[in-house]
């Protein structure tokens, strides 16, 4: 006899939600676990369970989260490659290169928009945010304080650097992550997204410069960190403009609208010939293992070697675990109808582009202030909202923009968040502290919300840019 399906209702979607919140403060405040997946596993199933209760059965779960899976199938596979992309470029030297030449441009008199530079090099070279706040940040924390510059200032200019460079980076996990979530093409995404990173970064460039010129402190200047690092990659590895070509290489292949796998692929392969005709590695076992498992850094100099330690197809393995759990929880949520009566919360918001816009930005603020998790900040508002932006024939590139404008620049001002602990720890400055400095995070938003009002910058489906604010 064929199950008959009831409509799941409000009260029992919120009570799956308070697992899920419940089960994350569990995990990430009580027992200062980061295993998150643990808990997203088991609100799935609290939520196959309501399901279930309901009238699906269990082949019809299974579909539900292989359909939840499916989805962004091709943004996991890009995930993966990304992995191999970061290792063959550190390997060939293309990174240590963007990043000597990013530090020989450090100016003391102009030590803010300097420093926001240099982070934001860094960041979109390494498509990381934390390795960015790890390495580099740390001598530029160095150099502030010598400089008898405010900490926390300090803090907070690295960390919109980084930020701007993982926003608007295709090796950064979390543009992976929001664009597969939402099915976007990386590249469309990316370039998209620049219309609000870049203005973004301007504003904080100019509001940096203005604050350093006005509190500029005095005393003596240690920059010693950053010699070391610059004398330490020039050491141990070639440093020379063609080994920009990989980047250089993918932006062109983005603008000629080839395919980003093809793009990555060939991106990884023109890293892996300079690793071998460039930095003398011939051992094709050696460029094999540095696919799979990362290139290793063994230059004597620990900070530098946190800088080269990177890449690597099993590097990817956290996040594509955290991707699947997610995206199974979401598509249980989605395909049940779950947060079909989430949405009812919203009521009219949604059938307008404006309330529509700012409805996306608050749900992905407070689902990370509930899961402290970017990704889940990303994933569960980008699958909850996507019906509502079809509905009124937005490009579905305007949601994953909104989500990495409100949810992945959210991320380091979450206390007990992951990326709030771990800047906070890398940097030595409490999230709270740097928190009202991160200019860059709130700028971005506010730029977001000007564009949903005037229309400019918002994708329709068939009618390209519109400006009609009514709409």
């Amino acid at each position: 006899m064929k199950n008959i399906k009831k409509e799941i209702s409000l009260s029992c979607v919120l009570l799956v939600f308070a697992f899920l919140f419940f089960s994350m403060w569990y995990t990430i405040v009580y027992i200062d676990s980061w295993v998150v997946q643990i808990p997203l596993i088991a609100s799935t199933i609290v939520a196959c369970i309501v399901a279930y209760i309901h009238g699906y059965s269990w082949s019809d779960l299974i579909s539900f989260i292989l359909k939840g899976i499916n989805i962004a199938m091709e943004g996991l596979i890009i995930l993966l490659i990304i992995g191999m992309v970061i290792g063959s470029w550190v390997a060939g030297g293309t990174v240590q290169t963007i990043i000597v030449y990013g530090l020989d441009i450090l100016s003391m008199e102009w030590f803010f928009p300097t420093a926001l530079v240099i982070s934001a090099i860094t960041a979109l070279a390494t498509g990381s945010a934390w390795t960015t706040g790890g390495t580099v940040g740390v001598a530029l924390m160095g150099i502030g304080i010598g400089l008898g510059l405010n900490p926390a200032a300090v803090a907070g200019v690295i960390i919109s650097g980084a930020f701007f460079g993982d926003k608007l980076s295709p090796l950064s996990d979390n543009t992976n992550v929001v664009s597969a979530a939402t099915g976007v093409n990386l590249f469309d995404h990316v370039k998209h997204t620049a219309y609000t990173a870049i203005p973004g970064i301007i504003i904080t460039l100019i509001l940096f410069t203005i604050y350093g010129l006005v509190v500029s402190g005095s005393g003596s200047v240690d920059t010693s960190s950053v010699d070391l690092t610059i004398t330490t990659l020039k050491q141990n590895f070639t440093i020379h403009p063609i080994l920009l070509l990989p980047p250089i290489l993918v932006l062109v292949l983005s603008f000629a609208k080839i395919p980003a796998i093809p793009s990555l692929l060939i991106a990884t392969l023109t890293g892996s010939l300079l690793a071998i005709t460039i930095q003398g590695i011939s051992d094709m076992s050696v460029i094999f293992e540095m696919l799979y498992s990362g290139f290793v850094g063994n230059t004597g100099v620990e900070s530098v070697d946190t800088i080269v330690t990177r890449g690597g197809l099993s590097s990817m393995y956290y996040n594509m675990s955290l991707a699947l759990a997610a995206l199974s929880f979401a598509g249980i949520l989605e395909e049940t109808g779950m947060l079909q009566q989430l949405m009812k919360l919203f009521g009219k918001l949604v059938l307008n582009r404006v309330p529509l816009i700012i409805s996306t930005m608050i749900m992905s603020w407070v689902t990370n202030l509930a899961m402290a998790s970017q990704h889940m900040a990303m994933i569960v508002p980008g699958r909850m909202f996507l019906p509502a932006y079809k509905n009124l024939g937005l490009e579905t590139k305007n949601l994953s923009r909104t989500l990495a404008d409100s949810g992945g620049l959210s991320a380091p001002l979450v206390p007990y968040g992951l990326s709030g602990v771990f800047m906070a720890g890398a940097l030595g400055v409490a999230t709270l502290d740097y928190l009202p400095y991160v200019w860059f995070s709130f700028i971005v938003p506010c730029i977001a919300i000007v564009y949903a009002i005037t229309g400019k910058t918002i994708k329709y489906a068939d009618k390209g840019d519109v400006v009609d604010a009514s709409k």
